[in-house]
């Protein structure tokens, strides 16, 4: 299947599996993450990245992300692939934590004999999104046979695809809420060449008319007032539907027989990966109130209450000749005695930082892997071992461009003009710091010198290790009438650790982004585990075979303490042609780094409301009696009647902190399989499986929403919710409400596999190989806390903005057809979705809903030839084609839940790139 998808990245085939999610990371959802931009992982059942485990022969692949077990997959060499194994579904007992969704584990060849050679190259129709991939791979016996030696080097390059280069994403662009019709262009009025206002103090009260607006025409010309249609900025130009990926890798694989029994091993991967995001330039504003959240004064205001912005005496406000209507008009405003109470105190703007640079992640991530082990026979009846060591480590050094440091802008803004003409910065402090005066009035505004007093690189630097000794012994113990039971015993020890800094300005959150701690934590765990096979009945009447499992995980974490997971099952064949099967499983998850340890960040909450707000001593609202029952708001209703909020000033000095939480406890899921496998012995090249399966995860990590944890706390008590809502122990206000991560939630899903495969031999006119799987999808939901409504999230699209598990398709199916006949082999393959829905994120939206909401069924095609030139170095050439019909993806427009930025459609579910074509050989010798 690798070699008929031309596929380079294992990922991607893995995603087209049904029981395969939506991935938390890929090349075409992450372009606009603060981090791991590039990065691509696998999410089994849609429960998330963190809950699949990703081993390569068996063991532990080091982690790709910061705190987290998730592994990415661009590390993972291709042409090494021999064949990979999925486990669905409470696989903690047999592997390991992290398995809750199952196992993805990718088994490496082991006998390649010679030197083998791969080239490809592709690009869509359109033009773009090119791939080109080169590899080569060696391997050969040394010591008189007594070992074997492989050896991988592969490297890749993806273009990657901009916003600009498909004609639904070129424009920026919205749903008109009445209409439900796409409004296009819809520009950001943060435009190149600033967007300027000023009030007087009235009228930024909002009881006043002096509302003056200006900006500039491409000359720089003064132009009154802001079209968004034709003064406002496109940041779809500068938007990416995919990052661009290099990939170079080197993996090695060696065995060495010690003696006749006992044999040493090894494997090395060395993988560098580049990525580069990219993003439409920092959008700059002068206060939080006016212009946002991170803009250059932060949301304070002066000794009159009025928000601060550019001082009146900037320079080039004052100097500029294009700007000398703006400068008398505020002038006579301020001189004018009628106002000598109601002045202009301040400009305010929103300019795009075209002249600092675009904003994006340049990122190098390098992952390093050791495995050394031993295994053999050992002196006792059919017993063997296996022990192996496993180092892994992986950095990434990313540098973002586009962020200022706030303070210096401050500073470049109040500048004036010195007894020599010159303008300069008015702090003498800065001044001795080298401040450059900025002018921030119309195109191409900013200077070099004062780009660069302001451009604050944020820079981040991660390193993740990971160290694995594991130890297991199998073989058989007794004999019962129905053959011997199979026992496996081992042991693991495990170390991880995690750190990821910021530079100072992200710390604090002063170059315009969000603040981002810096995290260490490390996490040791110690396991115990056993595994069996017991033969119970054979070749028996209504009983050809009944065998039942057993396996049970002891561990003992640094953070959690002591847990367990097991697992029971039963395998009964009535007849050789048809066999079912069963298994019951309690699987665990501990909490990872950055859940614990992660950091918290401080904010400051709008929109919340306190229900106790108005509560009299006899009113009967839900709340009422709770909120009587808190000492200082029944003292506040005894001397006032009522205990009521100032408005707004109490509701803006609430405060709180959200991010990890170092007393999480394990997440818990309960895994019930039950199939049968059909092999009829009339049709001996078809087979037929057919599983049930139903997860369900208890106290998963996940963060409550403050007003529910408000409410949450009256209505039940939970210390799980009152612990995160603070009140004034004196007035009884609130004061502050924490969003911390908790283990809090249920999640649930249910569905149905099958999988058919079956083989035709056609004689003289070739063979026919057919391979059908689909699941159907019965349960995909979550509860967000106890007594939260329960969120349904079958048939709907991804969302990310609103919580959702994944794109709960209730049908997904893959069919595969694979034609060969001599030297000639076609495919071609069949990606089935049914239809989904949208739902809007702004409640009542018929209109729009009508509209885009409803995605129809979703069938992709694709196909490859290959030629085998039969010479003897066994050269095989190909062509193909993915996406042949070149099916576009739904239009979701800016506004819709699912709708990825910069994409205007659901770019982690669907294709994006359109009809992609490439070609390729293999030489063997």
């Amino acid at each position: 299947s690798i070699e008929d998808a031309g596929t380079t990245n294992i990922s991607d085939l893995l995603r087209e599996l049904p029981s395969v999610g939506i991935s938390g990371l890929s090349s075409t959802n992450s372009n606009f993450l603060s981090t791991n931009a590039g990065v691509n992982t696998i999410n089994l059942r849609n429960l998330g990245d963190q809950r699949t485990l990703v081993l390569v022969n068996g063991r532990r692949f080091t982690p790709g992300i910061s705190g987290s077990s998730a592994v990415d997959f661009n590390s993972i060499p291709v042409d090494f692939i021999d064949h990979v194994e999925i486990v669905t579904g409470g696989a903690s007992a047999i592997y390991g934590a992290d398995a809750v969704a199952g196992v993805v584990n990718i088994i490496y060849k082991t006998d390649l004999d010679g030197l083998q050679f791969r080239a490809q190259a592709g690009e869509t129709s359109h033009h773009d999104g090119a791939i080109y991939t080169g590899a080569m791979t060696f391997g050969s016996e040394f010591a008189d046979n007594r070992g074997h030696f492989m050896m991988n080097l592969s490297y890749e390059q993806e273009d990657g695809v901009r916003s600009s280069q498909r004609a639904r994403s070129a424009t920026d662009q919205q749903i008109d809420p009445k209409t439900g019709a796409i409004v296009s262009p819809s520009h950001s009025s943060f435009a190149p060449q600033g967007r300027f206002e000023y009030f007087d103090d009235n009228s930024f009260l909002g009881n006043g008319t002096n509302d003056n607006v200006f900006t500039f025409n491409p000359d720089n010309s003064l132009k009154d007032g802001f079209s968004g249609a034709t003064d406002g900025f496109n940041r779809n130009s500068y938007r990416r539907l995919s990052v661009p990926i290099t990939r170079t890798l080197v993996a090695s694989t060696f065995n060495y027989n010690l003696t006749d029994s006992q044999q040493l091993y090894g494997e090395f991967t060395y993988a560098d990966s580049r990525s580069q995001s990219q993003i439409e330039p920092d959008p700059l504003g002068a206060n939080d109130v006016t212009d946002g959240p991170g803009s250059v004064y932060s949301g304070t205001s002066d000794a009159n209450n009025i928000p601060i912005g550019v001082p009146l005496t900037n320079a080039y406000l004052q100097t500029l000749p294009q700007l000398a209507p703006v400068a008398a008009s505020i002038r006579a405003w301020n001189t004018d005695p009628a106002n000598a109470g109601n002045p202009i105190r301040y400009l305010y703007f929103r300019k795009r930082l075209l002249d600092i640079a675009d904003r994006g992640n340049d990122s190098t991530r390098q992952t390093n892997r050791i495995v050394l082990g031993v295994k053999g026979d050992l002196p006792f009846s059919d017993w063997r071992y296996d022990a192996s060591f496993t180092y892994g480590r992986t950095t990434d050094a990313q540098i973002s461009s586009g962020q200022v440091n706030l303070a210096n802008v401050a500073a470049a803004l109040d500048s004036v003009v010195d007894g020599s003409g010159n303008i300069v910065c008015r702090d003498p402090v800065y001044q001795s710091l080298g401040c450059v005066p900025i002018n921030i009035f119309g195109n191409n505004s900013i200077t070099p010198a004062a780009a660069a007093w302001v451009a604050a690189a944020v820079t981040r630097n991660v390193k993740v290790q990971e160290q694995v000794i594991s130890a297991y012994a199998t073989g058989s113990v007794g004999e019962l009438p129905a053959g011997k039971p199979q026992l496996v015993v081992g042991v693991e020890s495990r170390k991880d650790k995690s750190q990821e800094i910021w530079d100072p300005l992200t710390n604090t959150g002063q170059n315009g982004s969000n603040a981002f701690p810096n995290v260490f934590g490390n996490i040791d765990v110690k396991e115990a585990f056993l595994e069996s096979n017991i033969p119970i009945l054979k070749d028996k009447v209504a009983a050809k075979t009944l065998e039942a499992e057993a396996a049970v995980r002891h561990a003992n974490y640094s953070t959690i303490g002591s847990v367990d997971a097991w697992k029971a099952g039963l395998v009964w064949a009535p007849i050789t042609d048809l066999r079912f099967r069963g298994v019951y499983s309690v699987a665990i998850r501990a909490p990872n780094i950055n859940e614990l340890y992660g950091g918290q960040a401080e904010t400051f909450p709008t929109g919340i409301q306190d229900p106790c707000d108005g509560v009299t001593a006899t009113s009967a609202h839900t709340y009422d009696a709770a909120c009587r029952a808190i000492p200082a708001v029944a003292t506040a209703i005894q001397n006032n009647g009522a205990f009521t909020y100032t408005l707004p000033l109490d509701y803006q000095v609430i405060n709180g902190f959200q991010g990890s939480n170092p007393n999480l406890k394990q997440e818990k899921a309960k895994t019930k399989t039950l199939g049968l496998v059909l092999t009829p012995s009339g049709l001996p090249n078809f087979n037929m499986t057919v599983d049930w399966f139903d997860i369900k995860i208890q106290n998963a990590i996940n963060s409550v929403d403050l007003q529910s944890s408000i409410n949450q706390c009256l209505l039940t008590g939970n210390p799980a919710f009152c612990g995160s809502v603070i009140r004034s122990p004196l007035t009884g206000k609130l004061r502050t409400i924490n969003a911390f991560l908790v283990n809090v939630s249920d999640i649930h899903t249910s569905g149905i596999d099958t999988a058919v495969r079956y083989h035709w031999d056609l004689n003289t006119f070739g063979k026919l190989d057919l391979a059908l799987t689909e699941t159907h999808l019965l349960k995909l939901e979550q509860n967000n806390f106890p007594g939260s409504p329960t969120a349904d999230n079958v048939g709907e699209l991804n969302s990310t903005q609103n919580g959702r598990l994944g794109s709960g398709f209730k049908d997904r199916a893959t069919l595969n057809l694979i034609y060969t006949k001599g030297p000639i082999e076609a495919s071609w393959k069949l990606n089935y979705m049914s239809s989904i829905v949208d739902t809007l994120p702004v409640e009542g939206n018929s209109v729009a809903s009508a509209i885009y909401n409803n995605v129809p069924a979703y069938i992709y095609n694709d196909v490859q030839f290959r030629y085998n030139f039969g010479t003897k170095a066994h050269l095989v050439g190909y062509v193909g084609a993915n996406n042949v019909f070149d099916k576009q993806p739904p239009v979701l427009p800016s506004g819709m839940a699912s709708e990825v930025t910069g994409t205007e459609t659901a770019a982690d579910t669907y294709d994006v790139f359109g009809r992609f074509l490439y070609a390729g050989f293999e030489a063997k010798f």
